[in-house]
């Protein structure tokens, strides 16, 4: 039986026929040096704590009472995204850029979060959030960075 081999850089198991060198060549140095580098980046993150996420906090069991999808505002700091209120306000802790007591924001682009608010809203689930004042301000309210939806 006369058998070619339609892909010679790829090994079958079994069978016999031409195995070539991949036509790309790479050398062991270049390897080193890529592996050397991610290697850099992943101990200095572990090592050097991320400041933004030392300020952030989660505020837990609360309830959704309105959602608002804001389009195109007049002004840039409200433009295309979701007003998230609550029936009790949030408490801050002191020193909080975070002023507003009622409510967050989600930008649109996070749509994931955004249809999450909307289902823990039509279901009356409590939710939990985690606000990250690193993330933008919109007037004296903070963005989420996520929404647990509890039981």
């Amino acid at each position: 039986m006369n058998r070619r081999v339609r892909d010679p850089y790829a090994r079958w198991c079994g069978r016999r026929g031409a195995v070539k060198r991949l036509p790309i060549p790479i050398r062991n140095g270049e390897i080193m040096k890529f592996i050397n580098k991610a290697l850099f980046f992943i101990v200095l993150s572990i090592a050097v704590p991320n400041k933004s996420l030392a300020q952030s906090y989660e505020i837990n069991n609360l309830t959704i009472t309105k959602l608002r999808a804001v389009g195109d505002y007049p002004g840039t700091i409200y433009d295309n995204s979701l007003e998230i209120w609550f029936s009790a306000p949030l408490v801050f802790p002191s020193g909080s850029p975070c002023t507003e007591t009622f409510r967050v924001y989600v930008d649109k682009k996070h749509q994931h979060l955004v249809s999450a608010a909307y289902m823990a809203f039509a279901s009356s689930k409590k939710v939990n959030i985690y606000v990250d004042p690193a993330l933008p301000i919109r007037g004296a309210a903070c963005e989420i960075s996520f929404i647990d939806v509890v039981n």
